[in-house]
């Protein structure tokens, strides 16, 4: 037998599904209802958020408990797009909740196409490229920097000069003020739930420039950079961009031989002012997109 869904709860149910596909979370929605009146929302987040207790039903209750000011949630119904999980089942009879109806339809194409998308980046790619929005996701990527650098870089440029480049440039703050303020995108790199490294990237007119791509050396040698040129091609093809570009330090001989093995081609070269009493010594490179 058919429902019949309000139009404000289908319409919620999609929007929420939908951002919970945008970041990588399978697209599972809920809204609780009370005298036509929308209480809570909810979205699976559990990758997201990287907790295992973030359902979209979970989270939808919380929102009607701050909404109702108390616990229990008589007289409501929650619409959820798929059925609900034994822990969610336990959540939703402990709130009182009257009634809860399954409206798997209503966003049955954002999932279907949520699943047809990762099987596709599964036949491509065997890392997840987690798009770092939020505080904590920018404070584990500074993490990740911290840890990274100066394991690499002293050998390179030296440890004042790695100091001070990451409290510059790869600071918590600093990333903040990248995304906030130069359009910068950082990833995390994820493999089986471990964070494997991070990338950073800025549109530039045309082009798009690669500020950083950083792996941890217990991942590297795998083919993960590879992934990564991959992964920002695709990227340069959906937005009609023509090349990527990056600079890297003369004297990081690796770095300049991957860049090399993955096409790139060297363009030039520059010494940078970055303040401090340090300059950045570095080589241009340049991978042509092809449309």
């Amino acid at each position: 037998m058919s429902v019949k869904i309000p139009p404000e709860v289908s319409a919620e149910l999609q929007n929420l599904s939908k951002i919970a596909a945008d970041e990588g979370d399978v697209p599972v929605s809920a809204v609780i209802v009370k005298d036509s009146v929308i209480i809570g929302r909810g979205r699976n987040r559990r990758e997201s958020a990287r907790n295992a207790l973030a359902h979209a039903e979970i989270e939808a209750i919380n929102e009607a408990c701050v909404a109702l000011g108390g616990w229990r949630l008589p007289n409501t119904v929650m619409y959820v797009t798929k059925t609900p999980c034994k822990m969610c089942e336990g959540a939703i009879e402990n709130a009182r909740i009257s009634e809860t109806i399954v409206v798997e339809d209503v966003a049955r194409g954002i999932t279907q196409g949520f699943f047809e998308k990762l099987r596709d980046r599964k036949r491509m790619y065997s890392i997840n490229f987690i798009e770092a929005k939020t505080a904590s996701q920018l404070e584990r990527t500074a993490a990740l920097a911290a840890e990274i650098w100066r394991e690499w870089f002293p050998a390179v440029i030296g440890e004042a000069q790695t100091e001070y480049m990451i409290e510059k440039f790869q600071s918590l703050e600093a990333m903040k003020n990248q995304v906030e303020n130069d359009g910068y995108i950082y990833y995390i790199l994820q493999k089986n739930g471990v964070d494997l490294g991070y990338t950073a990237i800025a549109k530039r007119g045309e082009t798009l420039f690669l500020s950083k791509a950083y792996i941890k050396k217990e991942h590297r040698g795998k083919g993960y950079f590879r992934e990564i040129v991959n992964f920002l091609t695709e990227y340069c093809q959906k937005q009609n961009l023509t090349a990527i570009t990056l600079t890297v330090n003369k004297h990081n001989d690796q770095a300049n031989a991957v860049y090399d093995k993955c096409g790139f081609v060297r363009s030039g070269e520059g010494v940078t002012d970055i303040g401090g009493g340090f300059v950045m010594d570095d080589y241009f490179y340049t991978l042509y997109i092809k449309s």
